[in-house]
Parts: structure tokens; C-alpha cells; sequence
């Protein structure tokens, strides 16, 4: 306890000391920061005052020395807390430029950086009045804080006169100087951007990596003593310029562990006292209590007699534990009970099973079985219980002993038939058995459960269901050869009825009146009608006989859409149904039944135009899924409901079929185009919605090589 108490109060205290050391070098951080961006806002305002003064504007016009000799003196550079002033004409030549070491005061050339952005790309110069920059960059000397701003006149008024750039270095003694923070050490690091690493001690740190953005603080604990926070400074171009170390000595740190000391010295103490105490109390009010309790639980378990019920003295704790335990013991005799009264549920309906349940355990012993057994196998349930497999088998033991095996080894199930007619004490002649896995809570095999049933009559019914589809195909078969051959009986006899009424409309013979002509039309059209519909029945009992042939060619998909297009384009458009034909990428030629293609998108196209009101829209589209090709007809019409989509591929079925029906057809349509459908080696189905519109897709597979 003591233990577990320490290391939590030492978690916990310390933890909050850290919170507070981690927030004091934040704030010093932040301070850092702040007065380094007001020791640049020092700079820039003072550039201001020098660039803004006649004398400056004048000396960028005539280059009078005596300015240089009077206001650009060492002196003047040191009370101005600068190391670097140049002046810069319109055209990026620098007309005059000093530069001073901050720590020797010796004379320094001017930094190569400065030349870049100053005579090669000019981005330092003040080409207008408002223009102004003032930062850090990174030099070949050293980080240095700039301001860049335009000479102007006293009056702040123009035109430009040139540039004036004043820079102060960043060392670590003005860092320390501008902080003003007693008790720390401040340094910097310069970073290399291009292909390079920060220094060593950065190592490790979020933002170590050039590449990587990150604004803010890092802090980190060094030792026992001191505690670092680094903060990142930007240049002029937002990029990392340098990074601040900020050391700080870690005294709330020490004052938190020498409280921690104070605070375990005293509750180690109190613990002591307390140990102590609960000794004595427990061996003299708990222990004696305890023990009688555990006799008594002995007892229980022993005589296994849970109408027993525990008797105790003792405090109100103990009285309340007995009344629990005698509870228990009651909810526990009432279990037992239910659990009893289950176990004979349980029996009673596996007994009431019609099929024989015979449980083996690993040896092939059998451990339970229902009464069933007595029916089958003529013995009772308890003189079958211990008998091995083949003493209640014999002789079809061989046979059903391997499952079982099988059964216990992998776990899985076996289900098979044995003829039995051979046995006269049974009474069966087919029997169905099943053999399945026991497994315990922990998923081990310890047994298998076999479970038979006379499936005789069973048998004897499938025969007879056998026999009767027979029948119903060889009827189905009939009326197919029935229809084929009424159909060609029928077409002879109409395709003349159909060509004389055609010759008779061309007026070849004389002219027709109006009604003789309307007359003529009607016979040729109804003609025309029963002619499609004697050879969709054809086609249908073709199908149906097995006798539809099926003829392989490659042919494009694009080419088939533009005829169907072609040929439906006066019935859309007399409709003003809008259609669009769609083929996706891949999508070039399939190798399958042309005819057969062409049919099914004819009457999905024209059945989707003829249940699409004016003004409607049906899209037809064509794309790769796979090894096959994705036929779909979508529209806007009725629609079909939910209950009518089972019926539509069954022939002459319509969704409307009585007499006063608003839209014509026969129900043949359809059924036709599930079974070619199907005859190419594919699928349909439907989706649709009363009043929204149907989509018809076709499954088609790309090639047909095994097709003849």
C-alpha cells in the first residue's frame, strides 16, 4: 500500500510540477519571442526616421561625403544598436554600404545574401512609397534581423530616392540582453534548409526535419537540473531561419521532490499505525467469523444439502453476509429444482422425436439414447445405455462405425442412407442417418450424436413424384410439337392473306376508295400482327423442344444499337419519347447468336417505349462486367408492381389482362427474351416501381466459344 500510494503521489505531484515547469519556459519563450520581434519593430522604426529625412533624400541625389562623415560614424552605428546599413539606388547599385563584426567592431564585407536580394533580384528594394520589409535572413556572417524602406523626404512624400536596408546580427548576447530573464542562457542555432540537417541537439525534436511544418514550442527535460524549450523563427520568406534554446534551472522541480520526500516519510508513518490496528481488530472481530463460515460452506459442499442455512453472531456486516449466503443457498435449491424439472422437459421431447437419438462418447460407448430406441431396435433405453456401436448394430456396425469416426476426427457432420430390408425385427426398409460432432465449452470433440429415420415412405412418395414429372414433360413436350406444328399450318395460309392484301393497298389491280383502302390497310396490319405472334409461338416451342439453333458470329454492338434505333425511330418519335443509346469503354464487339441479340433488344427497346407515356425518356445502354456484357433498358413508363414481377417471363401472362386493357400484346414478348436469354448462356432480371419506370438487365456473356 505504501508502495502502490508513493509511486501514485510521486505520479501525480511530480507530474504537476512538470505541468508548471513546462508552462514557466513557455512563458519565457514567449517573451523570448516577443521581444525579438519588438527588437526588429526598434530597427524598423529607426530605418524609418533615417530613410524619411531630407539629408538622407539629398544625399542619394548629389553623394555628399560630409553625410557619410557626420551620421554613418562607429559611434552612431553602436548607440543605434546596428551592425549594417547600405543604400541602394533605383537601379540596385549600391551607392554606399557599411557593415560592422558585433563582436570585434571590425569592418565586414557585405554578405553575399544581401547582394542577391539586393543587386541580382532586387527583392529588398523599395520601388514605392509604401513598400517596406522588415525580418530575418540567414547570412554567410550569421542570422541578421533587416528592414528594408524607401528614401523620402521628410514629408514622407516621394518620388522614390533609392532604398535604405539596416540590419542588426542576431548573437546570443542579445538575445540574453533584449530577454531580460535572470537565471537562463539563451543560444541559437542557424539552420540549414537546402540538403543539410540541423544541428546535433536537435535530434529527436517534432520540427527536426527542414520539410516538415511546424509552428510553435518544443520542450524537453535534459537532466536532474535543467529543462530546455525551443522555439523556431521564420525569415523573410516564411522559411525556418533560426531556431532559440531557452535553458532554464529546474528549481520548482527540486522544491516538488523534496516535498514528495516530506509527504511519504509521513504517510509511511500512518500507514504503519493503521497496519497495526487492522491486525488486531481483524483477529479479534472478523477472523473467528470468517472461519466458522468457511466450516459451515465445507459442510455444504460435503452433504450436498442445501436446505442447510448459516447461523452467525457477530456485528451487523456478519448478519448481513449470513442473510446473504442463506439467500443464496435458497435461489440455489430453487435452481437445482428448475434445472431438474428442465432435464426431464428436455428428455421428454427427445423422446417425443421421431427419429432414433443415440449418443456415443470417443470409445464408441454409448452414453444416452431416447426411447425410441425400443422402436426401432426392439431393446430398452437402459439396456442400450453402456453397449459399444457394434453391439447395437452387428453387422451394419462396419458400415456406420467409419462416419463416426470421420464424425470425432474433423468435426463434421455425415449424412447418408442404408437399406435395412434385410433385418425382419425391423420394420423400416430405408433408413436416413445423420452423424454429427459433441463438442464441450472449450470446442473439444467428446462425442457424436447419430440420429435415424425411416425414410421409407419418403422414398416411395419421390417415386411417385418422379413419375408424374415425367408425365408433365412428356405433356409439355406434346403441346409444344402442338403449337410448332399448328404454327407453320397457320403461316402459309396468312403470309398469302398478308401479300394479297399488300398488292390490293399498291392499287396495282385499279384504284381503292377511301374505305376499301382503310380496309385493305386493317387486313395486312392484323395480318402482319398474327404472323409476329405465330412465330413468337414457333420460336417459344422451339425453345421449349430444345430444337432453337444457335449460331456464333462476331458482330458490333454499336452497329446493332444504331438498326434497332433505325427501326423503333417512328414510334419514339411519334410519341415524343426522348431515347438515348449508351456504349461504355471496351465495350466493341461481342461474339454470340446476332439474331438472337438483335431480338431480345428489340422487345426489351419496344417494350419500354410502349409503356412509356409522351414525353418520356428510355436510356439503352451496353458495358463491360467482367468476361460479360451488361445489356440494360431503363425507362420512365408505368412500371410494375412488386407482386406482377415473378409473372412477366411466364408466356401468355400480362400485368393487365382484362378485356379493356390499354396496352396490346400477347404476354409472349418477354418470355421470349428470358429463354434466349438464357439460351446465349446468360441471365435477366428486373427492377421497377408503379409510376416511376423499369430497368431490364441482361447478363450476356462476351464470348460463346462452347456454344454450337
Amino acid at each position: 500500500m505504501i508502495a502502490i500510494s508513493g509511486g501514485a503521489s510521486r505520479t501525480i505531484l511530480l507530474s504537476g510540477y512538470l505541468d508548471l515547469e513546462e508552462q514557466d519556459i513557455s512563458e519565457k519563450l514567449e517573451l523570448v519571442e516577443s521581444n525579438f520581434q519588438s527588437e526588429v519593430s526598434r530597427i524598423s522604426s529607426l530605418n524609418h526616421d533615417w530613410a524619411s529625412w531630407d539629408k538622407t533624400f539629398e544625399f542619394m541625389e548629389n553623394g555628399n561625403p560630409t553625410y557619410i562623415n557626420s551620421y554613418l560614424t562607429d559611434e552612431i552605428f553602436s548607440e543605434a544598436g546596428i551592425n549594417l546599413v547600405l543604400y541602394v539606388n533605383n537601379s540596385g547599385e549600391i551607392v554606399y554600404e557599411k557593415v560592422i563584426d558585433p563582436e570585434t567592431g571590425e569592418i565586414l564585407q557585405i554578405p553575399s545574401e544581401l547582394q542577391r536580394v539586393t543587386h541580382e533580384n532586387g527583392s529588398l528594394l523599395a520601388r514605392h512609397p509604401g513598400d517596406q520589409k522588415s525580418g530575418l535572413i540567414r547570412t554567410e556572417n550569421g542570422p541578421l534581423i533587416i528592414s528594408s524602406r524607401p528614401i523620402l523626404t521628410s514629408m514622407d512624400s516621394g518620388p522614390v530616392g533609392g532604398t535604405i536596408i539596416m540590419g542588426r546580427y542576431v548573437t546570443e548576447s542579445l538575445l540574453n540582453e533584449i530577454a531580460g530573464i535572470q537565471g537562463v542562457k539563451i543560444t541559437i542555432e542557424d539552420v540549414e534548409i537546402l540538403g543539410s540537417e540541423p544541428a546535433s541537439y536537435f535530434e529527436g525534436l517534432p520540427f527536426r526535419n527542414p520539410d516538415t511544418e511546424i509552428d510553435g514550442q518544443h520542450i524537453e527535460v535534459i537532466d536532474e537540473k535543467w529543462i530546455a524549450g525551443y522555439i523556431r523563427l521564420n525569415d523573410l520568406e516564411e522559411e525556418p531561419g533560426i531556431f532559440i534554446k531557452v535553458n532554464s534551472p529546474r528549481t520548482l522541480y527540486a522544491q516538488g521532490k523534496h516535498n514528495l520526500v516530506f509527504f511519504i516519510i509521513i504517510f509511511s508513518l500512518a500507514c504503519i499505525i493503521v497496519a497495526i490496528a487492522t491486525n488486531y481488530l481483524l483477529k479479534r472481530l472478523i477472523i473467528s467469523n470468517l472461519t466458522e463460515i468457511e466450516r459451515f460452506v465445507t459442510d455444504i459442499g460435503e452433504e450436498n444439502n442445501l436446505s442447510k442455512r448459516l447461523e452467525i453472531k457477530g456485528g451487523d456486516e456478519f448478519i448481513r453476509l449470513s442473510g446473504g449466503i442463506n439467500s443464496m443457498l435458497q435461489d440455489l435449491e430453487l435452481f437445482q429444482k428448475e434445472v431438474m424439472h428442465r432435464e426431464s422437459e428436455k428428455h421428454a421431447l427427445l423422446n417425443s422425436l421421431r427419429e432414433v437419438l443415440i449418443y456415443l462418447d470417443t470409445e464408441l460407448k454409448i452414453v444416452w439414447t431416447n426411447n425410441k430406441v425400443s422402436e426401432y431396435f426392439g431393446e430398452k433405453t437402459e439396456a442400450v445405455t453402456g453397449r459399444t456401436h457394434h453391439e447395437l448394430w452387428g453387422d451394419k456396425s462396419p458400415i456406420l462405425a467409419p462416419f463416426v469416426r470421420k464424425a470425432l476426427n474433423n468435426g463434421k457432420t455425415q449424412s447418408f442412407e442404408i437399406n435395412v430390408s434385410d433385418k425382419d425385427s425391423w420394420t423400416g426398409e430405408t433408413w436416413s442417418v445423420t452423424i454429427g460432432s459433441v463438442r464441450d465449452r472449450d470446442g473439444k470433440l467428446i462425442g457424436a450424436i447419430e440420429s435415424i429415420l425411416d425414410i421409407t415412405e419418403v422414398k416411395k412418395s419421390e417415386e411417385k413424384m418422379l413419375q408424374a414429372k415425367i408425365l408433365a414433360e412428356n405433356s409439355n413436350r406434346s403441346k409444344s410439337e402442338f403449337l410448332s406444328n399448328m404454327s407453320h399450318e397457320l403461316r402459309t395460309p396468312l403470309n398469302a392473306v398478308i401479300g394479297f392484301a399488300d398488292i390490293l393497298n399498291e392499287e396495282g389491280f385499279g384504284p381503292l376508295n377511301k374505305k376499301q383502302k382503310r380496309f385493305v390497310g386493317n387486313i395486312s396490319t392484323s395480318g402482319k400482327h398474327l404472323l409476329n405472334l405465330i412465330n413468337e409461338i414457333l420460336d417459344l416451342s422451339k425453345i421449349e423442344a430444345g430444337k432453337m439453333d444457335f449460331k456464333c458470329t462476331e458482330f458490333s454492338v454499336k452497329e446493332k444499337f444504331d438498326e434497332i434505333k433505325d427501326i423503333l425511330f417512328p414510334v419514339f418519335s411519334k410519341k415524343k419519347i426522348r431515347i438515348e443509346f449508351e456504349i461504355g469503354d471496351g465495350i466493341t464487339t461481342i461474339y454470340s447468336d446476332e439474331g438472337k441479340f438483335v431480338q431480345v433488344l428489340y422487345n426489351l427497346v419496344s417494350n419500354a417505349i410502349k409503356f412509356t407515356e409522351e414525353g418520356g425518356f428510355v436510356k439503352v445502354s451496353a458495358r463491360k462486367n467482367g468476361d460479360m456484357l451488361q445489356l440494360s433498358v431503363k425507362d420512365t413508363g408505368i412500371g410494375i408492381a412488386e407482386e406482377d414481377l415473378m409473372n412477366i417471363f411466364h408466356p401468355f401472362i400480362q400485368v393487365d389482362s382484362s378485356s379493356t386493357r390499354k396496352y396490346e400484346g400477347t404476354g409472349l414478348g418477354l418470355a421470349l427474351v428470358d429463354r434466349m436469354v438464357k439460351l446465349m448462356g446468360g441471365e435477366i432480371c428486373v427492377f421497377s416501381q408503379p409510376g416511376i419506370g423499369s430497368e431490364f438487365i441482361c447478363m450476356i456473356p462476351l464470348t460463346n466459344y462452347g456454344r454450337k
